[in-house]
C-alpha cells in the first residue's frame, strides 16, 4: 500500500513539474511573439543628411551615385538590419543606413553600414 501511495505521490509531483514547465514555456513564447509584433511595427527613423556619418558621406561622394541628390535618409530598424546582414553576411556594423537618391531621370536606394560600406543598391524605374 505504501508503494502505491509513493508511486501516486511521485506521479502527481512529476505531473505538476511538467505543468509548471509548460506554463513557463507558453509565457516565454507569448513574450517572444509580442516582441516580434512590436519590432515589426517599428519604422526606420528618418534623419537629416548632416546626421549621416562622415564615412557614409565620403563613400557616397566617391561612388557612382555622387550625381544624385539625397531625398531621404533613414536608420534601419533591427528587423531590416537582420535582413540585410543575412543577405550580405555583414555582422560588424551596429547601425545601417538607407538612402534614397534621386534626380529628374532616376532613383536608387542605397544601403550603407556605419563604416561607409555599400551593402546594396536598388535601382528604381
Amino acid at each position: 500500500m505504501k508503494k502505491i501511495l509513493a508511486i501516486v505521490a511521485i506521479s502527481l509531483m512529476s505531473w505538476s513539474v511538467v505543468q509548471a514547465q509548460d506554463e513557463m514555456w507558453f509565457e516565454e513564447m507569448q513574450e517572444n511573439q509580442e516582441m516580434f509584433i512590436h519590432e515589426s511595427n517599428d519604422e526606420p527613423a528618418e534623419i537629416l543628411e548632416m546626421e549621416l556619418p562622415d564615412e557614409v558621406l565620403y563613400a557616397l561622394d566617391q561612388g557612382e551615385y555622387q550625381h544624385l541628390t539625397i531625398t531621404r535618409a533613414r536608420i534601419l530598424n533591427k528587423r531590416d538590419q537582420r535582413r540585410l546582414q543575412l543577405a550580405n553576411s555583414v555582422t560588424s556594423s551596429i547601425v545601417m543606413y538607407e538612402l534614397l537618391l534621386e534626380d529628374e531621370n532616376s532613383a536608387v536606394t542605397l544601403y550603407y553600414t556605419e563604416d561607409g560600406e555599400l551593402l546594396n543598391a536598388v535601382q528604381s524605374v
